[in-house]
């Protein structure tokens, strides 16, 4: 009864399965996706990509925790996408240009973007598209600054090290020297 009672505590424990680990396996796959970007159809519907572009959104997004897989996704694989983009929405790409070769200081909301999109004559399914593409452009720029200034913050810190060796060896000299001063002063009285 008791081994039988063990078994029973045991087994529905087990059967619980971490659903934090299936979520991480699952957003690396869709980061992953990604690489395939370019052979996405041209043709694709705005409804396709901007849900493509919203669950990427999601599965990097630091709101959710997933930050860290924004590492995934390349300088190389970020211009698969522009141009991937590019081909569909020459004409609107203006507004995600912008922030990829100026970075994310000072732009404009989603909702000014939509109006001055909306006020273009784009219609409404391309807004959800490009701003979908923005957000996530405008996410990956400012993890690029964040990897930028980590890299920066090390440097300098090694630079401090090195710095504080030289001073500390400068140090030991000029006392060397006005220990050898003193000794001449010394000799000649």
């Amino acid at each position: 009864m008791q081994v039988m009672a063990c078994t029973h505590r045991v087994v529905p424990s087990q059967q619980h399965h971490s659903p934090r680990s299936t979520v991480f396996f699952q957003r690396g796959i869709l980061i992953l996706v990604l690489k395939f970007v370019p052979l996405l159809s041209p043709r694709s519907s705005s409804t396709t990509l901007t849900r493509f572009l919203n669950l990427l959104e999601k599965t990097t997004s630091p709101r959710h925790g997933y930050h860290h897989l924004m590492t995934l996704v390349s300088v190389d694989v970020m211009e698969q996408l522009m141009q991937y983009f590019e081909e569909l929405f020459a004409e609107h790409m203006w507004c995600v240009r912008y922030v990829r070769q100026c970075g994310t200081f000072a732009i404009d909301d989603d909702v000014t973007m939509g109006r001055t999109l909306q006020g273009a004559g784009v219609d409404q399914t391309t807004i959800l598209v490009l701003l979908g593409l923005r957000r996530f452009v405008v996410s990956w720029c400012q993890f690029q600054q964040d990897e930028s200034g980590i890299a920066v913050r090390h440097e300098l810190e090694e630079v401090d090290v090195a710095m504080e060796a030289v001073s500390e060896e400068n140090g030991e000299e000029e006392k060397e020297e006005e220990q050898e001063d003193g000794n001449d002063e010394e000799e000649e009285t």
